[in-house]
């Protein structure tokens, strides 16, 4: 996610590397749903994701998410630009971890049927309730989730790393990386635990 204060104005612009093309991005400005259709368009090698932030120089707080669980392939946000003074993003008070499955992750919150499978059109982490949770309470969030998982395993039956947060918690992703743990910048204040649906 992208989060900046900014007096700005007119056009911001966000460029992506990764597998984001068929991926869907969600604006908010000042904790308003603006768009959750934002897509990625190809442009001189990398993407590029053009909004608008409007037409007065307000001091606003801006929030650029990706909406699919971070398996789904990766995406690294390059930069961007916007016509403005960036200023600073001040911590809130509280944080809040949620730790969850395919509910905390959004799977199929915009499915119209159960024949509908997990894609980018029907998955949206930022309809689920960790993220409307915390952007209710106005607190600052971590939502650590993956479609299929359990306590000790997963939908399959399977246990280890991987299936079950026991084992795969202490790592960053370990969907993609099994040597890089996970550290904590900041500890939360409250966690939520939503599992058990897969065991």
């Amino acid at each position: 996610a992208l989060v900046v204060t900014a007096k700005a104005v007119g056009e911001m612009k966000v460029y992506l590397s990764g597998s984001v093309a068929n991926r869907n991005f969600t604006l908010y400005i000042d904790g308003e749903r603006i768009s959750d259709k934002l897509k990625p368009a190809a442009e001189n090698g990398k993407y590029v994701v053009t909004f608008d932030v409007g037409n007065y120089p307000t001091v606003k707080e801006i929030r650029f998410i990706r909406q699919q669980e971070a398996d789904n392939g990766t995406a690294a946000i390059l930069g961007f630009d916007m016509r403005g003074e960036l200023l600073e993003t001040k911590e809130k008070d509280t944080l809040i971890e949620f730790l969850g499955d395919s509910i905390t992750s959004g799977m199929g919150v915009h499915s119209m049927n159960h024949e509908d499978n997990s894609t980018a059109r029907t998955d949206d982490g930022t309809s689920a309730y960790a993220f409307l949770t915390a952007q209710y309470l106005g607190v600052n969030y971590r939502i650590r989730s993956r479609i299929g998982i359990g306590v000790y395993k997963n939908s399959a039956g399977e246990s280890g790393v991987k299936n079950g947060w026991v084992d795969s918690y202490n790592y960053e992703n370990c969907w993609r990386d099994q040597t890089t743990t996970f550290s904590e910048e900041r500890k939360a204040d409250i966690v939520v635990i939503y599992l058990g649906t897969n065991e």
